[in-house]
């Protein structure tokens, strides 16, 4: 339905004051694309320099890029593959 004269604009609609827009976004990564920055490689560089807390908040973060979240487990294959594929990445965690 189109905007029609004489009607208020609602107070919570748009973007919010300091909310970035898609162009900003974008940008940011094209920055960090053309610069060849990978965010992830980064925080595992810092890993070495890091208390054991705050290393596991960047294991927690780095999961989600690893990892897809686990609803619900079955015992068929695919949660068998996964689970390997989980251990394997547990293996490789210590030695970074």
């Amino acid at each position: 339905m189109p905007f029609a004269p004489g009607h208020k604009k609602h107070p919570d609609s748009g973007r919010k004051l300091g909310q970035k827009n898609r162009k900003t976004i974008l940008k940011a990564k094209d920055v960090l694309f053309d610069k060849s920055i990978n965010p992830v490689e980064e925080i595992l560089k810092l890993m070495p320099e890091l208390k054991p807390s705050e290393r596991l908040d960047a294991w927690k973060f780095l999961m989600n890029y690893i990892e897809p979240k686990v609803k619900e487990q079955s015992n068929d294959e695919d949660a068998e593959e996964s689970s390997e594929e989980t251990q394997n990445i547990l293996e490789i965690i210590p030695k970074l």
